[in-house]
């Protein structure tokens, strides 16, 4: 078709620009369908294109109209064909979607159910073993073999399925790192250098301390996360009300908007007020953090073995909320 149009030399208005031959200096009237060139009648009777379909140049040129009209016609069908296409996979995959959604969410429903039927279940055996303490001894002792059988017939969850009901995935906010700290591409992995990098000086950005938050705060919901400790050195891991002080000293401690478990030296402590020293079983390599928005509980856990770190006091959380890291001492971390 780009062929016929550069022989035909169509001008912008689709007519043909009809010329004259430079060999003959007749009108160009003819047009051969095999060689694609405009011929005048001198040409046409030629050798060269006696053997040759030849046509006027009108009847060649509403020729070429008809098959670009027809392909125009073939083409607009064929979008139409995709669009419907497109419109059905649309609704399949959407249809699809709100399916899964509808499954995720009464699996959850399930999970957070058979939870709060076990917690309901021990908070009664603990009020039950509670009063027969109280009791006397002899009365104590008729109904400790039952008290017993009750205590064996309690069944756990898995604390990691428990857990992993709630995973998020947790991403660093570059513009809350204090400049001595350093992010991978993805922001899944920070940490320290000795040289400040020159970066902007956000409000949001920590200037005192080496700390980093996570991308994107919490105002509701149950939500865990996992860290990885990569390199030896002081870390602090938990999370921060968004209040939090970025370019002064932070009071270390959920009254100044911080709770969090610090590892320095192979020694561990909660960061109350005072600070709480932490003996775990085994220096966790890999950490959980469980918060609980609406219970106002957070609990740090070491990930392989569940040992439970630390949980902090209930607090009506009020604020957003966000996943806090801080470094020092050539410590690396990485979320999991």
């Amino acid at each position: 078709m780009t062929e016929m149009m550069k022989r035909l030399q169509i001008a912008p208005g689709g007519h043909v620009q009809r010329s004259v031959c430079e060999e003959h200096e007749g009108r160009l009237q003819c047009y051969c369908d095999s060689d694609l060139v405009l011929l005048c009648e001198v040409c046409r009777e030629s050798p060269a294109h006696r053997a040759h379909r030849v046509t006027l140049v009108k009847e060649a040129e509403q020729e070429y109209k008809n098959q670009v009209r027809a392909e125009q016609e073939k083409i607009t069908f064929e979008i139409g064909q995709l669009r419907r296409f497109l419109r059905d996979q649309e609704q399949t995959l959407y249809g699809r979607l709100k399916e899964m959604e509808k499954t995720i969410t009464m699996v959850e429903n399930a999970n957070i159910s058979k939870l709060s039927n076990q917690i309901t279940s021990l908070n009664a055996l603990i009020t039950d073993l509670e009063k027969k303490c109280k009791e006397p001894a002899l009365d104590l002792l008729k109904d400790a073999r039952s008290l017993l059988m009750r205590c064996n017939t309690v069944k756990f969850r898995s604390p990691a399925k428990v857990m992993a009901t709630f995973k998020v995935m947790v991403t660093l906010d570059p513009d809350t790192a204090h400049p001595r700290l350093v992010l991978s591409e993805g922001g899944r992995r920070v940490g320290g250098t000795n040289r400040a990098q020159l970066l902007p000086d956000a409000p949001k950005r920590f200037t005192y301390w080496r700390c980093v938050l996570g991308g994107e705060g919490f105002t509701s919901g149950r939500h865990y996360w996992e860290v990885q400790l990569l390199q030896e050195g002081g870390w602090r891991v938990g999370v921060t009300a968004e209040s939090v002080k970025r370019k002064e000293w932070i009071p270390w401690s959920p009254q100044g908007g911080v709770w969090a478990v610090e590892g320095w030296n192979g020694l561990h402590c909660a960061l109350t007020s005072p600070e709480t020293p932490l003996f775990p079983s085994e220096k966790p390599l890999n950490l959980g953090v469980y918060l609980d928005y609406e219970g106002g509980w957070l609990s740090l856990c070491n990930a392989d073995s569940m040992e439970l770190l630390y949980t902090f006091p209930r607090t009506p959380f009020k604020h957003r909320l966000f996943p806090f890291f801080c470094l020092w001492g050539g410590a690396e971390l990485r979320l999991v």
